[in-house]
């Protein structure tokens, strides 16, 4: 007689010391996943809303640091969630120049290749970042690491129709934006802008790759 069907979800990703990033923590599959299998749902990420630069600039600089670790950033704001100090273990995935993870049409986090229990699950922070002020020195050891990841790289990979089909659905917006001329006219407010200084994340939090700037 057949088990009865699990009614619980089941655990398909745990945080570990990073491989790619020693001295960090990553997230890995306990599990396997086929090719654009959904890993993370979007409705994991369902309290995401758009903090803007100018609400930033009233924050702490603790608070303005960890932010920087773990939300994408656009030239609006960052995409942050509604308490930083509650996130779940998907916020813990560290950037890669070859990801094996991606998103779909509907923003949640799938496989981009066949992934096998027990691998380092990483996304490329070009897929969602689109701060034009954005730098972050990558250490993903990766033969086609790109040494440092601005918040333009999204260009870069539009002639990689392997890693375009993952963009978030927002950078995607974004991009029609710009195609048909109305994102160009979207500036941020001049007080937002900041030095270009880089911010050096050296433990965690956060686990993205050391370092940032922006915004």
């Amino acid at each position: 007689m057949p088990p009865p069907p699990q009614t619980y979800p089941a655990v398909s990703i745990e945080i570990k010391p990073s491989i790619i990033l020693p001295g960090e923590i990553g997230v890995f599959a306990t599990r396997r996943f086929a090719k654009d299998a959904v890993i993370v749902p979007v409705a994991h990420f369902a309290d995401v809303r758009l903090l803007e630069w100018a609400v930033f600039e009233t924050l702490d600089a603790v608070t303005k640091s960890k932010l920087m670790g773990y939300c994408p950033g656009t030239p609006e704001g960052l995409l942050a969630p509604a308490d930083l100090n509650y996130i779940s273990v998907a916020w813990q995935m560290n950037h890669s120049c070859q990801p094996n993870v991606g998103f779909n049409a509907t923003d949640d986090f799938v496989a981009m290749r066949a992934i096998k229990r027990g691998e380092e699950l990483c996304w490329d922070y070009a897929f969602a970042e689109s701060n034009p002020k954005f730098r972050m020195k990558c250490c993903c050891g990766a033969v086609d690491c790109r040494g440092v990841i601005t918040g333009r790289d999204w260009r870069r990979l539009m002639s990689e129709p392997a890693k375009r089909g993952y963009f978030s659905s927002d950078l995607r917006k974004l991009i029609q934006a710009l195609a048909s001329g109305e994102g160009e006219a979207k500036r941020r407010p001049a007080s937002a802008d900041f030095s270009e200084t880089e911010l050096f994340h050296d433990s965690p939090p956060p686990p993205r790759n050391p370092a940032r700037t922006g915004p």
